[in-house]
């Protein structure tokens, strides 16, 4: 690996770090709690990585949105899905549930 290389790599490095740094802060006004999983999403944001999941049922669509909340771009471009909208999806997990449930469409 040549100097060149490295220059780049540590470029990529602390723009990385000034990323992770900026989000901790908006994370820290919000409330949000800081774990590992958080960590690896603002990495995989960072590098415009999307996970793939293969979700074949419409609740664990839901679960999964709900989960990754905190998270999300709301409509004002801030970070974290507002409290209302979660409990509407919340909501929404329940009647699916149920309908499924019942086994009525």
């Amino acid at each position: 690996m040549g100097r060149s290389d490295l220059k780049i790599i540590k470029s990529k490095l602390d723009k990385l770090a000034t990323f992770i740094n900026d989000a901790h802060n908006e994370g820290v006004s919000k409330g949000i709690e800081f774990t590992g999983e958080w960590l690896q999403l603002q990495i995989d944001i960072f590098n415009n990585k999307i996970e793939i999941v293969e979700l074949d049922v419409l609740t664990n669509y839901i679960d999964k949105y709900i989960a990754e909340a905190p998270y999300r771009t709301n409509q004002k471009k801030e970070i974290g899905l507002s409290l209302g909208r979660i409990g509407n999806l919340k909501k929404i997990t329940l009647v699916q549930k149920e309908t499924a449930k019942n086994g009525t469409k």
